[in-house]
């Protein structure tokens, strides 16, 4: 028998904490998630930039000259490598619900950055996709 198999459940509960490995994976999972959030935000702000780039040009030049275009796409670029990053560092199970990040954020970025109303049925979605997320 291997002395974890003959240990009690509290003396194991203090082997698992001792264990640097562990702690390090702790460690990573919560650096991981907190990247997926952010990456998340940034890919949400993102859409609301080139969005507002599209609505503030009235002089139907091409998108791609606009900067604030670009900007939006640059963070668009830098949120999705966070959401690359994040998947290797905590599991997928915990990483893809955390794209819901990205639906609250946006009705939120939405109503500031582009000044939309925020209607009772966006609110609710809102809450239902924070609960479906947790």
């Amino acid at each position: 028998m291997t002395d974890l198999q003959a240990t009690p459940v509290g003396d194991l509960n203090e082997k698992l904490d001792e264990n640097p490995v562990q702690e390090d994976q702790y460690r990573m999972i919560w650096i991981g998630t907190g990247i997926a959030v952010f990456g998340n935000f940034l890919s949400s702000l993102s859409f609301q930039l080139q969005r507002l780039a599209h609505q503030r040009n009235t002089k139907g030049l091409p998108y791609t000259s606009i900067p604030l275009w670009w900007a939006g796409f640059a963070l668009m670029a830098l949120g999705e490598v966070g959401n690359f990053l994040a998947y290797g560092m905590a599991p997928a199970s915990l990483v893809s619900p955390l794209g819901a990040v990205a639906v609250i954020s946006n009705a939120v970025l939405s109503r500031i950055v582009l000044k939309e109303p925020l209607s009772w049925r966006r609110l609710i979605g809102v809450i239902l996709a924070l609960l479906g997320s947790v």
